[in-house]
Parts: structure tokens; sequence; C-alpha cells
């Protein structure tokens, strides 16, 4: 287990606005989470990322951390990539933790200082 020290300010909540996420494998080799968000999403998610880049954000369901990627650049777009050392199923387990967000439960974003670096967050690659 990493410990991490959390920020209770600034905290974006997104789950509203996903619209679609997925475990996704690049080319073979790598898996990674892809996420589209609805417009509105995007236009938070892309003003959320443009002042943070360089710091963690971790992604929480019912108090529960289930990653926690740097902020690499600013996401525009709507569409986002979570890539790390994740196996198929810890991929396909936080897909379905971002989808949880079109249900009552919240899915909500909150940033951390990390003590580690293992995972990243940037734009969608297509």
């Amino acid at each position: 287990m990493v410990p991490f020290v959390t920020e209770t300010e600034n905290i974006l909540r997104i789950g509203e606005y996903v619209k679609n996420a997925k475990a996704t494998n690049e080319n073979g080799g790598q898996d990674l989470v892809t996420i589209q968000l609805t417009d509105e999403g995007a236009r938070l998610f892309e003003d959320f990322t443009a002042n943070h880049i360089g710091r963690r954000l971790a992604i929480v369901l019912n108090n529960k951390i289930y990653s926690v990627p740097i902020i690499k650049e600013k996401v525009s777009g709507g569409r986002i990539q979570i890539a790390g050392h994740f196996s198929k199923e810890e991929a396909s387990d936080l897909s379905i933790v971002l989808r949880a967000g079109f249900y009552p439960a919240h899915t909500k974003l909150i940033k951390f200082k990390e003590l580690t670096e293992d995972s990243w967050l940037g734009s969608a690659q297509d």
C-alpha cells in the first residue's frame, strides 16, 4: 500500500459527466482506461487539468481510491486515457468504477500529493 496525503480543496466531481469508460489495450501492450466526457465535463476537466499539471488526481468511489494518475498535460476534447502498470483486470475494474457515474453513486476526482510515480493521465490518442 502506498501512503498519500490528501488535499480537500479543488475537488472535481466528474461522475455525472462520464459518457463512457472502457478498458483498452494499446497495440497488444499496455492496458489502459479510455474515458469520454460530455461537452460540459470536457470543459471542466480541461480547466482543471490545465491548472494542475504535474499533480496527482485520485479517482475515488464510495471512499475507496482506485487510481492516482499524474496529470501530464492539459486534457482537451473530453477524451482521456489513464495508463500505468495496470493488469487487464485492474483496467476493467477502473472503467467500471468510472461508468458508475451514470448511477446515483458519485465518482469524484480528488487531488493528491503523491509519494510514488507509477501512472499518468493525458489526452487519449486515436
